[in-house]
Parts: C-alpha cells; sequence; structure tokens
C-alpha cells in the first residue's frame, strides 16, 4: 500500500490530498480535506488517472499513476491540467494572504486574489463594498465589527505594478507567503 500527502495553497486556505494506493489490488483512495471523493476498491489496472475537485471554487485535479519500473508506481498531482508546482507558483503569483488577530483573539487568514478582487476570509468568500479612488480602488468590510480595507492602485513604476493593501484599524498589515 503506497499513501502520499500534499499540501495544496488556494485563495480558499490550504487543502491537504490524500491518496492511497493499493499496488496488489489496484485499490485507490482519494481524500480531500479528509472527505473521500474517490475509492476505487478493485481493479485490474494499477496505472491510470483519477479526477475530482479541489476546494469551494471545485478546481479542477487530476492524479496520474505510472508504473517506473516492476512494482514502482509514481504519482503525479495536476490541478487545471498543471502539474503541482507549476500551479502553486502561478498561484502564488496571483494571490496575496495577510493574517490578522481579531479583537476576540482568533487569528484569521484573508487572501485577496489579484485577478479578480475576490476576497477569502478562512475558507469562505466574502461580499466586499468596491469603490473607486482618486489612486486606485478600494474594498471594504467588517470582521467582528472591525473595518477592513484593500486598496488596489498603481505604484507608477513599470516593475513593480499594481500594489494591493489592508488596512485593519487604520495599521498597514504585512503580507504572509502563500
Amino acid at each position: 500500500m503506497s499513501e502520499i500527502k500534499w499540501v495544496v495553497p488556494m485563495s480558499s486556505g490550504n487543502h491537504v490530498i490524500e491518496f492511497s494506493h493499493g499496488t496488489t489490488t489496484g485499490s485507490r483512495l482519494i481524500k480531500v480535506d479528509g472527505k473521500e471523493v474517490v475509492r476505487q476498491d478493485w481493479m485490474f489496472r494499477l496505472v491510470g488517472e483519477e479526477t475530482f475537485t479541489v476546494g469551494p471554487k471545485k478546481v479542477p485535479a487530476r492524479l496520474k499513476i505510472e508504473a517506473v519500473g516492476g512494482v514502482t508506481y509514481s504519482y503525479k498531482l495536476y490541478l487545471k491540467e498543471k502539474l503541482l508546482e507549476k500551479y502553486v507558483r502561478e498561484a502564488a503569483k496571483n494571490m496575496l494572504i495577510w493574517k490578522v488577530i481579531l479583537p476576540s483573539g482568533f487569528k484569521q487568514r484573508i487572501a485577496i486574489e489579484k485577478d479578480t478582487l475576490d476576497i477569502w476570509v478562512g475558507n469562505e468568500k466574502i461580499e466586499a463594498e468596491s469603490g473607486f479612488t482618486d489612486n486606485g480602488s478600494e474594498q471594504l468590510f467588517v470582521l467582528e465589527g472591525k473595518q477592513f480595507q484593500i486598496l488596489v492602485f498603481t505604484s507608477g513604476k513599470r516593475h513593480e505594478g499594481i500594489i494591493h493593501q489592508l488596512i485593519y484599524d487604520g495599521e498597514l498589515c504585512v503580507p504572509q507567503d502563500p
């Protein structure tokens, strides 16, 4: 029995994909965030592919099982038809994440997708009040009675591009790595 686990960072949070492969029976079990999404109990063919989705945005995923030699197998995970490593690299370029401590003491993860300006708080996409400013745009939302503001504006420098800032309780928050 081979078992492997991947952690996939997305705007909705880190999602855990677990895979168990019965190398004698061909059985396959895939779990996403602890929930079973694929189960094949007995298969004559030990190699092949399984498809499923990940996260609330239902990102298409494909797990490819290949024989490397004898009874050794390789497992490749694809998201949106990109190998996991490439998907993670591209997603990191399109996402900013901040971690803030709310008045209740709870540490909350806030993410913004740069291309759509969708805001995710924890695992939930939230609606924000959007508007334009003199320099760009802003999105306003409230968590635990506190005002949050995401400002999006141009840096004025070609190599820096667009700047995204989170202001919480009047203070600028520093983004984290995905």
